[in-house]
Parts: C-alpha cells; sequence; structure tokens
C-alpha cells in the first residue's frame, strides 16, 4: 500500500497552472477516489502542480459518510465540499 504523504495532494501552485481537472465525486465513492490517487495522479505532470486534480462532492444524507469524508479531505487534501441544496 502507498504511504499517505505520497497520495496526498501537493498544494495548489504559486504558478500559472496548466490544467484543473476537477472529478465530480459522491460521499461514499472513497474506493474511486483512492484508485485515481493511486495511478494517474501520480504522474509527474500532476505531482508538479502543472495539472491540478481536485475532487468536488456534496454533502451526504448519512453523517457517518459526511464525516469519513471530512477525514479524507483533511488526510489527503484534495476534496472540496459542496454545499448543494
Amino acid at each position: 500500500m502507498a504511504s499517505v504523504a505520497l497520495l496526498k495532494a501537493p498544494p495548489l501552485p504559486k504558478k500559472r497552472t496548466f490544467l484543473l481537472v476537477g472529478v465530480f465525486s459522491t460521499g461514499n465513492n472513497f474506493k474511486r477516489r483512492m484508485a485515481l490517487r493511486r495511478t494517474w495522479m501520480q504522474y509527474e505532470a500532476v505531482r508538479s502542480g502543472d495539472v491540478v486534480v481536485r475532487f468536488f462532492s456534496g454533502l451526504h444524507k448519512s453523517e457517518q459518510v459526511n464525516m469519513e469524508l471530512w477525514r479524507e479531505a483533511q488526510l489527503y487534501g484534495d476534496i472540496y465540499k459542496l454545499l448543494i441544496f
């Protein structure tokens, strides 16, 4: 299993970003987000900050799923939670 440090999203670069990839994901799709983190989010273009990848997720009806999503966002730094009404 890969180290969390290797999977953590690099901070938003101070330089101009070449491409922003937004991935819409539901709160309970942890395995799918991890698959992306372990595969194409490891390319040098992403690791260097030229390409920025962020997940966008709305709140889930389950409070437990929302708490897990919050912890995942804190751990990996690549999730933005959307308030959708």
